[in-house]
């Protein structure tokens, strides 16, 4: 439990800083451009490309220095936590990818979105449970907590595009070439 604790903890305060940054800065503008169209779909796409980065910049630094981090700041008692990093990494990754969609929706008042969008996490919440009460092993448990966040974000974009009329066509090239960054920062 400590391990998963502390992965989470290595992992979440900087995805909530990073989107909270993004939220900080792309809301007021996109507030502000909402009957604007054009503009409005370009700073939506802004948005999402935003959050696209800041999660692989996200994971390349949890990549590159959290095995250092644990080994220094936390000593031996968290060194098996190194192992598994990444794959909290992952998982705060397609939690910032689903932030720009929820920044974009919030910023036309569909403000249930990001509730809609967490329903997929909330359901693999039993299943994680179940797990770990099962005793597998840790990994197998934040896989599960990745596809609940996978879900989500498909949730969000699939609300994002229905909801607000929203063409992704745009957001296809971003959204491919950031999933292959994130296969290639896993291999």
């Amino acid at each position: 439990l400590a391990i998963f604790s502390m992965g989470v903890t290595l992992t979440l305060t900087p995805t909530l800083v990073m989107a909270s940054t993004t939220q900080q800065f792309m809301l007021p503008q996109l507030a502000k451009s909402a009957k604007e169209h054009n503009k409005f779909r370009y700073l939506s796409d802004v948005t999402l490309q935003a959050s696209l980065v800041s999660g692989l910049l996200l994971l390349a630094a949890i990549v590159l220095v959290g095995p250092y981090l644990i080994e220094t700041i936390l000593g031996n008692k968290y060194i098996d936590l190194t192992a598994i990093l990444i794959w909290f990494g992952i998982q705060q990754t397609l939690r910032i990818f689903r932030a720009g969609a929820s920044v974009v929706a919030l910023s036309k008042a569909y403000t249930s979105n990001a509730m809609l969008a967490n329903i997929p996490r909330v359901l693999v919440l039993p299943v994680a449970w179940h797990l770990a009460a099962s005793g597998v092993a840790l990994h197998t448990i934040v896989w599960v907590a990745i596809a609940g966040e996978f879900c989500s974000y498909i949730v969000a974009v699939f609300l994002l595009s229905f909801r607000l009329r929203h063409r992704l066509h745009r957001m296809l090239s971003p959204v491919i070439s950031s999933h292959l960054a994130l296969l290639f920062i896993i291999i």
